[in-house]
């Protein structure tokens, strides 16, 4: 998952294995709160199209 914050060019990647569940509850909350700030972000899902990790 990578955040990006428009308005400053930043950007942030918040990672777990497989992607499918940690690291998209944690980009949509922190994505929550700046935007709660008015920050303009916006949440890319880098490895959605990829299969799930199995372990």
């Amino acid at each position: 998952m990578k955040i990006t914050i428009t308005s400053f060019g930043y950007g942030h990647a918040v990672g777990c294995a497989g992607g499918r569940h940690r690291a998209p509850t944690v980009a949509h909350a922190l994505a929550a709160v700046l935007n709660l700030q008015d920050y303009d972000v916006a949440v890319l899902h880098r490895d959605l199209h990829r299969d799930v990790i199995d372990r």
